[in-house]
């Protein structure tokens, strides 16, 4: 759960400068992840949420990592039929 000191703006971009960082270095280890804002989207749930963190703070994020296999790449059209000059 990746969680921040407060609900202000400037707290909002850090969560997210926060994630960027973790995903980064999920990536750069080779593992996948999900995210799940649902949970703390309902105000009640978010705070109580927030009161079973040990270090106090408002959750942003649920973070599930994992290993992955990979995917085919999906169907896509040719580039000119995309771009038009």
């Amino acid at each position: 759960m990746l969680c921040v000191g407060g609900d202000w703006p400037v707290d909002q971009v850090r969560a997210g400068q926060a994630l960027q960082r973790v995903l980064l270095t999920a990536t750069d280890l080779g593992l996948s992840a999900s995210l799940f804002s649902q949970p703390i989207e309902v105000v009640t749930v978010r705070g109580q949420l927030g009161r079973m963190v040990r270090r106090g703070g408002l959750p942003q994020m649920f973070i599930r990592f994992g290993y992955a296999t990979s995917a085919p790449p999906g169907n896509r059209r040719p580039v000119a039929e995309v771009i038009v000059d």
